[in-house]
């Protein structure tokens, strides 16, 4: 007899709450159509606009029932890298398996402090940052050759997910912007699912082992297909 899987449930988000895009910034929302009105501005600007605490919306969000789901729309008002570690807190994840197209200082600090509450930690980036970085690029290398659970590796990849994983439970976080902020609004969801938790898992630690290059090695071992 064929099993039908629970349905996938949308956790009730307050506007104010996960829809957190200032009313300076963004007006229209009616979930078909955003015109925003931030001009561009210089990097004091940025830097007075991008603050870490702005992504404290997320706590008390994480879901914590197998199958539900939120979704959010994000003014770009902090870093995105910046939920990891506020999410992390409300998981019992025991290995983090990230990708990204690229990331910054900032990001590198978060992860290496993340790096010691954690088992695994498996960083997959894009080998166009790899090549274009060099100075953080750095950074990482040298950080990963000092941890045994730390471990870096560079191909062609473009996704953006977040696996906080644990033998009995799994949270995904995902959406449309690299661990670094561009100042723009741009989208996520966050599932608790250990299906597609143990999948990510799997595949990530297969990339890495097959097409996936050591930071600081500029050698591409081909298309990083499944």
């Amino acid at each position: 007899m064929n099993t039908r899987p629970n349905p996938v449930t949308c956790a009730t988000i307050q506007h104010g709450d996960m829809f957190a895009l200032p009313q300076a910034a963004v007006s229209g929302v009616n979930g078909q159509h955003i015109k925003t009105q931030v001009r561009k501005s210089d990097r004091a600007r940025r830097k007075k606009f991008i603050q870490p605490k702005n992504a404290g919306f997320i706590a008390g969000h994480v879901p914590q029932d197998e199958g539900e789901i939120i979704y959010g729309l994000i003014p770009g008002n902090f870093q995105y890298g910046d939920m990891i570690p506020l999410i992390f807190r409300e998981t019992t994840a025991t290995e983090i398996h990230l990708s990204t197209l690229s990331m910054n200082p900032d990001n590198v600090r978060m992860l290496i402090d993340l790096r010691a509450d954690v088992e695994r930690m498996l960083v997959l980036v894009s080998s166009y940052w790899q090549y274009t970085d060099k100075q953080r690029v750095q950074i990482l290398l040298s950080e990963a050759a000092k941890n045994h659970n730390f471990t870096v590796r560079h191909l062609r990849i473009h996704s953006k997910v977040v696996l906080f994983w644990s033998p009995n439970d799994c949270w995904i976080l995902s959406g449309s912007a690299n661990l670094r902020s561009s100042d723009s609004i741009e989208q996520f969801s966050l599932i608790k699912s250990r299906d597609i938790g143990n999948t990510i898992r799997d595949t990530y630690l297969d990339l890495a082992e097959r097409r996936g290059s050591p930071i600081g090695d500029e050698t591409q071992k081909g298309a990083s297909e499944l």
